[in-house]
């Protein structure tokens, strides 16, 4: 019973990233050309690390192997540091670039929707450890990551 909730729960997670994909992909096309080069580089930095993630979480999900899944959502803490850093650089060159609020909305927009990707992955990573253990994944959190 548990298998069956939790891979709703898992569809309906991975409904929310491919929605987070679309609206980066709008974004992209309007962000073409922008002066934010730094910021561009943490966007691509960003997505490879979600990628990895979604890629490794659908493994966990293939094996039903708890410690894969604790060790990607672990991961998001990586997501998260780098959309901090993201936010740090673009506001710098923000500041020194005049008329740039519209690609600079963008960005940030194009940044969140990554940085919630990584949230998402890390609930299917959740729900896989629950499948496999039936326990909540912070009764055994510490023991994963020694």
């Amino acid at each position: 019973m548990r298998y069956i909730i939790c891979v709703v729960k898992i569809a309906s997670e991975f409904e929310r990233i491919a929605d987070y994909a679309a609206n980066i992909a709008k974004q992209v096309l309007r962000l073409e050309g922008t002066p934010f080069a730094l910021s561009t580089d943490y966007i691509i930095e960003i997505s490879r690390a979600c990628r990895t993630m979604i890629n490794s979480v659908l493994d966990a999900f293939d094996r039903l192997e708890e410690f894969s899944a604790v060790t990607v959502w672990k991961k998001d803490d990586d997501v998260d540091k780098k959309f901090v850093r993201f936010m740090n650089t673009l506001k710098r060159e923000t500041e020194r670039l005049e008329d740039t609020a519209d690609a600079f909305t963008q960005y940030i927009f194009v940044g969140r929707c990554l940085e919630r990707i990584g949230d998402h992955v890390t609930n299917i990573a959740e729900n896989i450890y629950y499948i496999k253990t039936g326990d909540s994944y912070l009764s055994h959190f510490d023991e994963y990551l020694g």
